[in-house]
């Protein structure tokens, strides 16, 4: 990966479109963990933050621990008259979109609820832990970077580098240095200056400096309403963690 990685022409000019690369961006990041520390991405994040944090978080899931892993869900079926709700089913297969997933999913990757895809270092995707785990994570990045980051840090890597349309997946998005800001479309709680990032299937993880909180919500089973039904869960909770905090 990395080599294809690196072999890999550009699509456009720098700064003439941007859109949304997780999966090469992580083999991108991942190779300059490996070159600084020597070690691998799972090998790096175990020593560095969530063996000394004592997180249930695993970039590799040992095979201890593959008795824990809830599988992945498909979604559920629509209501009558909505529309086919997997967004990666309805990806045209020749689009940006389609071949920047294909690296971690079948026939490249392992199929996702597999020993061999949970065991795997791939440094985007297959992340597997705890909503409690990445929350933790998050609000150490809230808290002016915590044990992690130095605050400067934190502030460069949360302010905005883009904005507008995303080449690759088709709508407005707002993005900082690896994280993603609210779009004005999510709706879904979060405050503009939050940064983090959602997920398929209606998972989200974010930090919010000001409120100085984390906030992690993961899923197994995957939501598949697109834009037109977008899943209710997370905002929920969202909006439940805001009242609490009084406002």
């Amino acid at each position: 990966m990395r080599d294809a990685v690196a072999a890999q022409e550009p699509l456009w000019a720098p700064g003439e479109r941007h859109g949304y690369h997780g999966v090469t961006f992580g083999w991108l990041v991942g190779e300059v963990i490996r070159r600084a520390s020597g070690t691998t991405v799972g090998g790096f994040l175990r020593r560095e933050v969530t063996g000394p944090m004592e997180l249930d978080y695993f970039i590799g899931t040992p095979r201890s621990e593959h008795r824990r892993i809830a599988p992945l869900l498909a979604p559920a079926p629509p209501p009558p008259g909505a529309k086919a709700t997997s967004f990666l089913d309805t990806l045209d297969p020749g689009s940006l979109a389609a071949r920047m997933y294909a690296p971690v999913l079948p026939p490249i990757a392992p199929p996702p609820n597999t020993p061999e895809f949970w065991s795997a270092e791939i440094p985007v995707t297959n992340g597997i832990g705890t909503a409690r785990a990445l929350a933790v994570i998050f609000g150490e990045l809230a808290r002016d970077g915590g044990t992690l980051l130095a605050a400067e840090t934190v502030e460069a890597a949360r302010a905005e580098q883009v904005a507008g349309p995303d080449a690759v997946v088709g709508v407005d998005v707002r993005r900082a240095l690896g994280f993603e800001l609210p779009a004005a479309w999510a709706d879904d709680g979060r405050p503009p200056h939050a940064f983090g990032h959602s997920g398929a299937g209606g998972s989200i993880a974010f930090a919010d400096t000001e409120a100085r909180v984390g906030f992690a919500y993961v899923m197994n089973q995957i939501w598949g309403g697109g834009l037109e039904r977008r899943d209710p869960r997370a905002p929920a909770l969202v909006r439940a963690t805001y009242a609490s905090l009084g406002g």
